[in-house]
């Protein structure tokens, strides 16, 4: 009968081990440097078979630089000196390709200690503690809270962000549920995310309410996903929460003020529009009064009252275009818009009608390349217009005949550019960020107006979803630019 002890025996064990160690590389090297025998481990970190790994000199496993340095024969010197080299370092494999290796060469003798040979194990670096350490070190250190739950909802791993957030240590967390360290309120809504994540199988995203023994309340974006075994049965739930607690302060004081702002903005326009509208009467009263004390009584008076009634008369027709501008700027923020297909040369050539003897006053001359539909209400694009046609004139240069160029380009499938460009005195980049708001007048009373138009310009564009910019430089004329929604 076969003992264990039987020296067949070990070489059997001997055999079994090399076949089943299949992550660890084991091969015999003679006293010529030549390998001499092979295990499955080979091929699987090397790629080499038997056939074309036995035999070889060991040195082609090394990089050509360890080879130019002489590190292979320097291993197996001091394998024979010393009995034992252990080294770390890059080996080559049969695709060229490098393997970071924790290898251990040892030196082999017969029964009576005379050195035959060698015995290398080599194993690849990376998968083994390297991977384990870099995973526990990210899953660790990371600001964000991970977990996994199994099937029941019980913690079964816990990071140490996580253990800081409920206060307790990781063993004090593992076994035991949500519900253990929070109130139920709280821990119901999660609980109930986790077996939705479980029941449907799919990863999902979800905000979620915490509250944390150091901060208090918190607001945590959890990613999770389901945990499944070897034969895919889902087994649990693996989250994965950042917090998002002052971002989601921001978001909601954000929120605040745009609705507290666009409260104040319809405010100020409802009292914008009923101011101009109630001023209107009383100034036409003005208005007409005074025409007829200068008709009934213009025999009766002298010089300077005329010049007086001229004043009057002067300042009441420019409250009234004041009044006007206000009211079509109150008016086109104001009320829901059409949004129907534009055909944007119709309404440039009805700019241009309405602006015909202006146009013609200063012997302007206009160029437009065809322009495309958009999508838009098409009383507030043929003001948009004819607002920035008129500016154009307005502040042309003098003894210099207005050009004005109105052109488009498309920006993407769904944006239109367009540009109004003149060869007008032009602003410098200072004054860019005051031409858009209401009442600003950079020329003072050199060049008429009321300062209401480009805003006007501006209020229009934005509510079609667009924006409006300037280029421009003092003397070298203007270009408007502003974006529109292609017609779907």
């Amino acid at each position: 009968m076969e003992v264990f002890g039987d020296p067949r025996s070990y070489d059997e064990l001997a055999r079994f081990l090399l076949q089943e160690l299949k992550d660890v590389a084991i091969f015999l090297i003679d006293l010529d440097l030549q390998i001499t025998s092979w295990s499955p481990g080979v091929e699987r970190l090397f790629g080499y078979g038997e056939a074309d790994f036995v035999g070889r000199d060991v040195g082609f496993l090394f990089t050509p630089e360890d080879r130019e340095r002489k590190v292979d024969r320097l291993e197996f010197e001091k394998a024979q000196k010393q009995g034992r080299s252990s080294d770390v370092r890059w080996h080559l494999r049969k695709d060229g390709s490098r393997i970071f290796v924790d290898g251990v060469l040892n030196a082999v003798q017969n029964r009576e200690g005379t050195h035959i040979g060698y015995a290398k194990i080599v194993r690849d670096l990376f998968p083994d503690r390297v991977q384990q350490r870099v995973a526990a070190a990210i899953l660790d250190e990371t600001p964000d809270a991970i977990s996994v739950k199994d099937h029941e909802r019980r913690f079964a791993f816990v990071n140490s962000t996580l253990t800081q957030l409920l206060g307790r240590s990781a063993a004090e967390i593992v076994g035991h549920t949500l519900e253990d360290f929070l109130p139920e309120s709280i821990a119901a809504p999660i609980r109930e995310d986790d077996k939705i994540c479980i029941d449907s199988g799919t990863a999902r995203v979800t905000e979620e309410y915490w509250i944390s023994v150091r901060e208090g309340p918190r607001t945590l974006l959890s990613g999770k996903a389901p945990v499944r075994d070897l034969e895919g049965n889902t087994v649990g739930v693996v989250s994965v929460s950042k917090d998002i607690t002052s971002r989601k302060n921001q978001e909601e004081e954000l929120e605040r003020l745009v609705t507290e702002l666009s409260r104040s903005n319809e405010d100020l326009e409802q009292f914008s529009y009923v101011v101009a509208h109630d001023l209107q009467a009383p100034l036409r009263t003005i208005h007409t009064h005074t025409e007829l004390l200068a008709q009934q009584y213009k025999e009766k008076l002298d010089e300077t009252a005329s010049r007086f009634i001229f004043m009057i008369l002067r300042a009441a027709r420019g409250m009234e275009d004041l009044i006007q501008a206000l009211l079509r700027y109150a008016q086109a923020g104001q009320g829901s818009i059409t949004k129907e297909p534009v055909a944007m040369n119709a309404v440039v050539a009805e700019a241009l009608a309405n602006l015909e003897s202006h146009i013609a006053e200063k012997a302007a001359v206009i160029a437009n390349s065809p322009l495309p539909a958009v999508s838009g209400d098409p009383a507030l694009l043929l003001e948009l217009f004819q607002n920035l046609i008129g500016n154009a004139l307005k502040y042309s240069t003098p003894d210099v005949p207005p050009r004005i160029e109105i052109s488009c380009g498309r920006i993407s499938n769904e944006v239109y550019e367009f540009a109004v460009r003149d060869n007008g005195i032009g602003i410098s980049l200072a004054n860019f960020g005051l031409i858009f708001a209401p009442l600003k007048r950079l020329h003072g009373q050199d060049v008429p107006g009321t300062g209401i138009g480009l805003a006007v310009c501006k209020r229009i564009v934005e509510r079609h979803g667009g924006r409006i910019w300037i280029e421009s430089q003092p003397g070298a004329g203007s270009t408007f630019h502003f974006t529109l929604r292609a017609a779907s």
